[in-house]
């Protein structure tokens, strides 16, 4: 899978050699670390070609499950593990209502179940509750009946334009195969400049 994802990055790469960001999980550094590897000695053996890719890690680089909150937010696991983009508000305030949270007991120590609605809140940029749940949480005062509801809203609003955008296209299936289109024929385009580079650079016809 990491040679697969290499392939994938650096085949529709363009532009100038600096360094490009691949937006991944933390349990992802690793593959991009590998990535690096590989264009790195393909750059010393054939001459410069592929940019050595970095990591581009968002703020919640890492979600844990909603049920079981030791393992990583996975739709694999089932539905109630995790919340969609598109989740009706009613949904996402149900998940997040039974979401696993062990007891609080304030101080700097966070159970992984409270942490993981902590770091939902502050993904969506409510960073305000976000400091106020922490201080009652510090204070041994964290009330769950009011930090899940802030959460599920949190997220729910964050996503509302997502939710609608992805409706109104749902019902348009010619517009979605156009954009499809025009990407398929784009990323072809780029693929095909990169294989005659990577060819010519390394001799083969």
């Amino acid at each position: 899978y990491p040679v697969l994802q290499t392939a994938d990055v650096l085949l529709y790469a363009e532009g100038p050699l600096s360094s490009i960001g691949v937006p991944v999980g933390r349990d992802q550094v690793q593959h991009i670390e590998l990535m690096r590897d590989i264009a790195r000695w393909f750059n010393n053996r054939f001459g410069e070609t592929f940019p050595e890719a970095q990591p581009l890690l968002t703020e919640a680089a890492r979600v844990m499950s909603l049920k079981d909150p030791e393992r990583k937010m996975s739709k694999s696991l089932g539905g109630d593990h995790c919340l969609f983009l598109d989740d009706a508000p009613e949904e996402v305030e149900r998940k997040v209502k039974a979401a696993v949270t062990e007891t609080a007991t304030g101080g700097t120590d966070m159970p992984p179940g409270v942490a993981t609605l902590f770091t939902i809140i502050t993904a969506t940029g409510e960073h305000a509750d976000a400091e106020h749940f922490h201080r009652a949480h510090a204070e041994g005062a964290l009330t769950y009946s009011q930090f899940k509801p802030a959460v599920a809203r949190a997220f729910s609003e964050f996503f509302a334009e997502f939710r609608t955008k992805k409706a109104d296209l749902l019902q348009d299936p010619a517009t979605i195969d156009a954009i499809l289109a025009r990407g398929a024929e784009a990323a072809r385009t780029i693929a095909a400049e990169t294989i005659r580079t990577v060819r010519t650079r390394m001799g083969m016809r």
